[in-house]
């Protein structure tokens, strides 16, 4: 009996540990599948509309369980870089739930709706990383649901 028991302990530690594993390796997966996306939607050197006020800007893009999915750098009002890997001295701190909510966004016919919609829902957040910057976040979360009014 006591073989039993502990062969069952065993099987249970050795069945838990691959389930681990599996959601490990599932979301390295995933935060790679989204910054894939965001490469192939955003083009590095576009403009970046006049309304948007992020123009000389560093962001670093995890997941909302806090996995780093990658960062986004503008200059002077033109996208600069994007990388899957993060940056130091981010300006702000993007978080997104899923490869599935930035869809959402991009292939919407109206993504300033669908932005505010995956916001409203707490998909996608936006965190400054100084008091100004949490400030601008906030004033521009209100534009961008003012704006989404008229959109």
């Amino acid at each position: 009996m006591k073989k039993i028991i502990i062969l069952m302990v065993l099987l249970l530690i050795l069945m838990t540990s691959v389930i681990v594993v599996a959601e490990e390796t599932n979301s390295g997966v995933e935060t790679q599948d989204i910054c894939n996306y965001i490469k192939e939607k955003v083009v590095i050197g576009g403009e970046i509309p006049s309304y948007v006020p992020y123009k000389n800007e560093r962001f670093n893009i995890y997941t909302l369980d806090k996995k780093p999915v990658g960062s986004i750098v503008s200059e002077k009002g033109v996208l600069k870089d994007i990388s899957c890997e993060t940056i130091s001295d981010p300006s702000y701190n993007l978080y997104l739930k899923d490869l599935t909510t930035i869809k959402n966004v991009f292939d919407s016919e109206k993504p300033l709706k669908a932005f505010n919609k995956e916001k409203s829902e707490g998909n996608i957040d936006i965190e400054g990383q100084t008091v100004s910057k949490s400030l601008k976040a906030g004033f521009t979360n209100i534009l961008l649901r003012v704006a989404g009014w008229f959109n």
